[in-house]
């Protein structure tokens, strides 16, 4: 029955987004299965709607433009920059830790202190 299901699964589908979906599954299915802290999970009234928010997929994509965008400025940096330059680095490096620590607070508050050492992708 897996088979059948599998192939239904990928009716209409073609190669490359098979393989994505592949890839998608394997990563899912591999990544580390560990609970630290467990009896640390908030169960306050408001916390299934912090996890809702940001595990929903544009907290995701926002997140990781985030990152990449913040790459693009770090490699960017060069010697002798003009103070204009510099003033930009430090404000763009000063508003993206800012988003990493709303971030970090707000993964605090759904999943309480262990939630990043319950996803080893967050460590990375």
């Amino acid at each position: 029955g897996f088979i059948v299901d599998g192939f239904n699964l990928n009716k209409g589908s073609d190669g490359p987004e098979e393989a994505y979906s592949h890839f998608v599954r394997q990563i899912e299915s591999r990544k580390p299965q560990r609970l630290y802290f467990s009896s640390l999970i908030p169960q306050a009234t408001w916390t299934p709607g912090v996890r809702k928010f940001i595990e929903h997929s544009n907290f995701g994509v926002f997140s990781s433009a985030c990152v990449f965008i913040n790459v693009g400025f770090m490699l960017a940096d060069h010697a002798d920059a003009t103070a204009e330059f510099q003033s930009m680095m430090n404000t763009q490096n000063d508003f993206f830790f800012g988003l990493l620590l709303f971030e970090i607070t707000l993964y605090t508050l759904a999943y309480g202190p262990g939630g990043f050492f319950n996803d080893a992708w967050k460590g990375f």
